[in-house]
């Protein structure tokens, strides 16, 4: 819940909200967002920074793609694409539970990028940058390194494609995994 909501507006007009339809409804090419104030000192003072580092020029699209993703459609395309997700996220987690059970998934958290555990290659003295490189140039695969994100024990998954990508790409990673496993001898 919104700052702005969650204290009955006793602390209004010290909040400053910011959001975008961008990862949400994939409008990131779109380049707009919101920011949303009550104070009118606090709005010109925004405005002008926003000036300042020539922010705040909208494209011909992006209104419009605003207020189609914050219509009733939009909110019923939202709620499918949700589901869709999920679903994307159980047919990984099976798939990996059956052919690659050490390597964990995260809950989702509101989001299309599924952290993977790794720890049971990385307690072994592999790197996921190196897991990442060798599945880009063998399996033509890619899942990022955790290193990049502060944790070099996880591997970024992103499941937002349509399913039969996914499970495509999740077989050459388990591929990938276990040929890994097998030349450092760590195979399971």
């Amino acid at each position: 819940m919104p700052q702005a909501r969650s204290d009955r507006g006793e602390n209004l007009n010290s909040c400053v909200s910011f959001n975008s339809p961008s990862k949400s409804f994939n409008l990131a090419g779109i380049q707009v967002s919101n920011i949303v104030t009550s104070d009118p000192v606090l709005r010109e003072k925004i405005a002008t920074v926003m000036q300042r580092f020539e922010h705040g020029h909208l494209n011909s699209f992006a209104v419009d793609a605003l207020i189609a993703a914050y219509s009733e459609e939009g909110e019923e395309w939202l709620r499918q694409l949700n589901a869709y997700l999920h679903d994307n996220f159980r047919a990984m987690e099976a798939r990996l539970s059956q052919e690659l059970p050490e390597m964990k998934l995260c809950r989702l958290e509101g989001t299309y990028l599924v952290w993977a555990d790794c720890r049971f290659l990385t307690d072994e003295g592999l790197t996921t940058s190196d897991i990442q490189e060798s599945l880009i140039k063998n399996e033509k695969v890619w899942i990022n390194s955790g290193a990049m994100y502060g944790d070099g024990d996880y591997m970024r998954i992103n499941i937002a494609c349509p399913r039969e990508t996914l499970l495509e790409g999740t077989d050459r990673m388990i591929a990938g995994i276990k040929r890994i496993q097998r030349k450092s001898g760590k195979a399971e």
